[in-house]
């Protein structure tokens, strides 16, 4: 039986090609008229998404850089110095060493009392691990378990920490026995203490591990207080002397000697499993309490696990003492109760030895950001070469990155990485795997390449293989220092790079040869084990993303809605020391008071969708399944129609093979396929004789892909001091989208959102459309009052001149309200990207048309065909906009010059039909100097609730045939090639102090640029010499400025604060750009 994969009732809600991460839950709720984002459940569906590179996502559940809890979701906070141990449950790698390729899990194991290894890790002092201990010294003989010389063997504590960490030490803690009225256990008498990178045993392809001694030490616990000092037996701060520690620093185990002295350069070393060993032990008679009575008062006194060996003695006949001993037969208590008195001697009493460990605590220099970056929707990738940059962040010495030696002429040889996320890092800790080959692993000559994510350029990537477009994009730090540029003699394996704290989210990696003797040859390999890098602090930028949000109603039906509002809560979070305890802590305070913090908040629509499909041929007997392309995929099908079309033939049509069954002289010419194939008017009527069913099915996966979405909008900002802001995106749409970034420029600062809320409500236009015009000379020459316009009047907002004012006319195409406001509308607000001025206003309407869209045939689109204007307002001596009637409208203040708000006294769409649409045309005045910014408009209702908007939809739209724009983007004039224009200077001025011409100002224009770029005005003397730099209140502290009129000023005085000597100065204005710098060049003559 053929099976059919019923694919569309169980699609997948998945966002491509930026989203392939399927949702599963509630990733928000719609309660009443808004959606809401609030729970902790809610949080955790959203998904992590790598910002730069579309297809890299997890689940924000997964991602190890931030965390959701019930007041929120947050950044996690990256210490240094920290203990590993506890968390090593929580890391697994493949074990290829000893576990032949299983999953191995970090923990701590011993070959005595395993149940209790786990103690020593679990970060409480008041659980241990000791030995397999009979439960008295009676009880031995049967249950000996391991306390006893043989068992001593089995003392070996082993704890794998799951992952290959750098760490500086570690620390055994054990109880400090008898502690007022409580006996903690004690300290073992003697120890070794070994560690291992995870490096084979035998080298190289040995099935164990080789383990380095660190330390071996007696503790001298009971020998007094100086010896435990001089053994490193020291009270564990913070207890009270209930415990004990004794600290073993580490050094690398393996070479990192650059400067050949014979030292290692660096402390601490790379370590993933720690071996205690007990190699010394008192057992059951650790301190001698007393004979006889008095002994046997001492013994009873002891807690129960301090009771230790009972010695029966036997008197001889000359008055010595024998020790009696077991045999097979009896016990020595028992071989004593048979002794007459007189030859019993007193026993003797002992103290049992309680050794046990409390914690053992591994201090790495703290969270290693490279850790598995892919956790965080991080990648690696390598152009040419062997291609495993991973498994140099993987955790595992045992697998390495093959780096051939890098050369300019070969495209191989280079790894770079993207950790997911931005972090504070000050240090690089790298160790090669040893192989048995030649230079044994290590570089001839690291390169570590750093960036940001800062872009030089726009990127476009998809997978991690676009990772080549970086190379151009960044600004790169090569970290590796001086002494560490050659290695061929020194052959380190294990180096680290300490620098100032600074920001890392890229690495480039290459093997660099300085002689050029191997560049770019094969063979020539280091094999790079790891590369950690570790920091302090909060990452600097995360991202969040929404799955799609559907807007449908209780049975799933889509509903239109528009997005009036949306609004949020959120808080800075601050790491501090509190001046009581010492202690770290996070302190919640006010966004408004960190203004280095920032939560940005951004939305998309969509009112698209399609279907994705994986198609596949699959054996009927195993179910196996096999990935094919389409035409196969039909081809198997088509294979299906013909037999079942075959077995409902009566015997007398079936085809017979090799035989002309339709007599025209041809031959299996007409198969089953429902084809005229002969063109002889009939379909399937000569074909080969069809035996048996095929022996493959089909099976089709499909996927719900949303596309169409418009561009993120702008981060929304606080309205009036308050978290709410109207929805920029266009709406009303099916589906909507949000992201959320927190940055910080404080690695001790982040923030929180808590909650989140985008209202809904009925749309005051069932479709709104915007188109921008540039008003061409005839149009101002015709007058607003004119209503006989002409598309003449008006062209596209192209080739737009910024350094000039422009006359704009914005046009708003408005369909009829939904049935529940049916007033419509009666305001309108045009925001453009600069101060602009109204100058009139026409309302009239626009006969439309619909087709189907060429993307989507569900999808209907509106087209104008007919303008015609009723009425103008236009502005009298008093600066009042009337019509001929004297009807009034109402300029509505607004905050800032670039919004024009326009009150009518009436609806402008209540009358609007499928047929006939309402159109507004507001004039401005305006200038540009961003390319692509587009003029945003929306509408609003009187008697809708204050700052409740309707978007209007600009993009691809028709809002009149008068023009053919589609936009309401601008797009300017190419001026030169040159970013900087309209430089204005005075040459001269005289800094003297007096008042009059004491600074000189520099003005310009920056046009086009999409983001703030560094800039700078810079005073030189005629040799070249810098003396002065300009300031500039609108330039960031980093340095970067804003598109439109720039403003710097110099008081004459260098550096140093001095006034410079009269004469002839340079002035170099430069502004950093993607492809190279603008630099415009002027001379200044001081005088005095």
């Amino acid at each position: 039986m053929k099976q059919f994969l019923l694919w569309g009732a169980t699609l997948a809600l998945v966002s491509l090609p930026d989203l392939c991460v399927a949702q599963t839950g509630a990733a928000y709720r719609v309660v009443g008229n808004s959606i809401r984002v609030t729970r902790a459940s809610e949080w955790n569906n959203w998904i992590f998404q790598n910002d730069l590179v579309s297809s890299l996502n997890v689940p924000l559940s997964e991602a190890d850089v931030v965390r959701v809890e019930t007041d929120g979701m947050r950044p996690v906070l990256f210490q240094r110095e920290i203990n590993v141990a506890p968390t090593a449950g929580d890391f697994s790698y493949t074990d290829v060493v000893r576990a032949g390729g299983d999953t191995t899990f970090g923990s701590a194991t011993v070959k005595s009392n395993d149940r209790l290894a786990s103690n020593v890790i679990d970060d409480d002092l008041s659980t241990y691990w000791e030995p397999d201990t009979p439960t008295n010294f009676s009880s031995r003989l049967r249950d000996p378990g391991d306390f006893h010389i043989d068992g001593l063997r089995n003392w070996e504590l082993e704890v794998d920490l799951g992952r290959l960490v750098f760490a500086d030490s570690v620390t055994i803690i054990f109880p400090a026995g008898q502690f007022e009225d409580e006996f903690l256990g004690e300290p073992v008498k003697s120890m070794a203490l070994f560690a291992s990178m995870g490096e084979r045993f035998p080298f190289p392809l040995g099935n164990n591990l080789r383990f380095s001694l660190v330390g071996q030490r007696s503790t001298g616990f009971g020998l007094g207080e100086a010896a435990q000092q001089a053994a490193g037996l020291v009270p564990t701060p913070g207890t009270d002397g209930r415990y004990v520690q004794m600290n073993f620093p580490l050094e690398p185990l393996d070479r990192a000697d650059w400067d050949l002295d014979g030292l290692a350069d660096i402390t601490g070393g790379f370590i993933q499993y720690v071996r205690v060993k007990i190699i010394d032990s008192d057992l059951w008679r650790d301190a001698y309490l007393g004979a006889g009575d008095e002994g046997l008062v001492a013994y009873e006194a002891l807690a129960a696990e301090q009771r230790g060996a009972l010695v029966y003695q036997r008197r001889t006949a000359g008055g010595l003492l024998v020790e009696l001993q077991a045999d097979d037969d009896f016990s020595a208590e028992e071989r004593y109760e048979t002794l007459p008195e007189g030859k019993r001697g007193p026993i003797l009493y002992y103290v049992k030895e309680v050794p046990r460990i409390s914690e053992v605590k591994v201090w790495a220099r703290g969270n290693n950001y490279a850790y598995r970056p892919e956790r965080r929707a991080g990648a690696s990738f390598e152009h040419g070469g062997l291609g495993a940059p991973q498994l140099a962040t993987d955790g595992v010495y045992d697998t390495e990155w093959a780096a051939n030696t890098w050369s300019p002429v070969y495209v191989k040889g280079t790894a770079w990485y993207d950790l997911g996320a931005t972090f504070w890092v000050d240090n690089i800790s790298v160790v090669n795997k040893k192989i048995n080959q030649s230079h044994l692993g290590a570089f001839l000559g690291p390169e570590i390449r750093v960036a940001d994510g800062t872009l030089l350029k726009p990127l476009n990537m998809d997978t991690p293989a676009d990772f080549t477009q970086l190379e151009e994009a960044l600004s790169w730090d090569n970290v590796i220092s001086e002494g560490h540029i050659d290695n061929h003699t020194p052959v380190v394996r294990v180096f680290q790079e300490d620098f100032p704290m600074r920001k890392i989210r890229f690495l480039q990696l290459r093997d660099i040869d300085i002689t050029g003797l191997r560049s770019g040859r094969y063979g020539s390999l280091a094999t790079l084990a790891e590369i950690q890098l570790y920091g302090e602090g909060y990452p600097t930028s995360v991202w969040a993303y929404s799955p799609p949000i559907s807007l449908t109603d209780a049975q799933g039906n889509f509903i239109r809605k528009t997005l009036p509002r949306i609004a949020w809560n959120g808080d800075a979070i601050i790491r501090d020391t509190d001046p009581i305890t010492g202690e770290l802590v996070e302190r919640i305070e006010s966004l408004d008071l960190h203004p280095d913090v920032r939560l940005q908040i951004q939305t998309r629509t969509s009112d698209q969708t399609d279907s994705l499909f994986t198609y596949f041929q699959v054996v009927e007997a195993s179910g196996d399944r096999q990935e094919v392309p389409k035409d196969i995929y039909d081809a198997t099908e088509l294979e299906w129609l013909a037999w079942g079309i075959w077995q409902t033939l009566p015997t007398s049509q079936r085809h017979e093979s090799r035989t002309d069954d339709d007599g025209d002289g041809l031959i299996d010419e007409d198969p089953i396929d429902l084809i005229d194939n002969d063109e002889d008017g009939r379909i399937d009527e000569d074909g080969k004789k069809l035996r048996r069913a095929p022996r493959l099915t089909t099976a089709i996966d499909g996927e719900l892909a949303f596309i169409g979405w418009s561009e993120w909008s702008e981060s929304y900002l606080p309205t009036r001091g308050l978290n709410h802001a109207t929805v920029t995106s266009p709406n009303p749409r099916k589906f909507i989208q949000v992201r959320i970034n927190i940055s910080s420029e404080n690695p001790r600062k982040t923030a929180r959102i808590r909650s989140l809320r985008i209202d809904l409500a009925p749309p005051l236009a069932l479709e709104l459309a915007g188109e921008l015009a540039l008003l061409n000379e005839q149009g101002v020459t015709r007058g607003l009052i004119d209503l006989d316009v002409l598309p003449e009047d008006y062209s596209p907002p192209r080739d737009i001149d910024p350094l000039q004012a422009q006359r704009f006319s914005y046009f708003t195409r408005a369909s009829a309200p939904d049935p529940t406001v049916p007033d419509g509308f009666n305001e309108i607000l045009v925001v453009t990207p600069l101060a602009a001025s109204l100058t009139g206003v026409r309302i009239g309407q626009v006969r439309v048309a619909e087709e189907a869209s060429p993307l989507d045939p569900t999808q209907m689109l509106t087209s104008a065909v007919t303008t015609r204007f009723d009425r103008a307002f236009a502005a009298g001596v008093d600066g009042v906009l009337r019509d001929t009637d004297g009807v009034a409208l109402t300029r509505v203040a607004t905050q800032t010059p670039d919004s024009i708000w326009v009150r009518f006294p009436f609806s402008l769409n209540d009358n609007a039909s499928s047929r006939s649409h309402a159109l507004i045309e507001v004039q401005f005045e305006s200038q540009n100097f961003r390319e692509g910014i587009e003029v945003a408009s929306f509408v609003r209702s009187t008697n809708s609730e204050e700052g409740v908007f309707q978007r209007v939809d600009a993009d691809t739209e028709d809002a009149t045939e008068l023009v053919d724009s589609s936009t309401a983007r601008v797009s300017l004039a190419t001026l030169g090639g040159s970013l900087l224009q309209g430089v204005v200077m005075q040459p001269v001025f005289t800094p003297n102090g007096d008042g009059i011409n004491d600074e000189l100002s520099v003005q310009f224009t920056l046009l086009k640029v999409l983001e703030e770029r560094p800039m700078e005005v810079m005073f030189y003397d005629l040799s070249g010499r810098l003396v002065g730099e300009g300031k500039n209140a609108s330039v960031t502290e980093t340095g970067t400025g804003k598109v439109g009129e720039q403003l710097f000023t110099w008081d004459g005085r260098d550096l140093g604060g001095n006034v410079v000597a009269p004469g002839i100065y340079l002035v170099r204005i430069k502004v950093e750009a993607d492809d190279k710098d603008n630099l415009s060049t002027r001379l200044v003559h001081v005088a005095y």
